[in-house]
């Protein structure tokens, strides 16, 4: 119902409101991986992963993980 809404008071579809979004999500690139599961990344952005801080706190640098 909302985006109904939004697209009557805009003028617009559904879909052509929908397609803008995606133009306008930015995509966030990996950053860090862990070295030791490659399937763990983190981008640098919110709160760092747990396999990253215990690696931190186990003296490792933060630029090992850098891609």
């Amino acid at each position: 119902m909302q985006f109904e809404q939004i697209a009557e008071d805009s003028n617009a579809t559904i879909e052509e409101i929908l397609k803008a979004g995606e133009k306008l999500e930015k995509k966030r690139s990996i950053k860090y991986r862990n070295t030791d599961d490659h399937s763990e990344t983190w981008t640098g952005r919110g709160r760092k992963p747990t396999w990253l801080v215990e690696a931190l706190a186990a003296g490792r640098d933060i630029e090992d993980f850098a891609i």
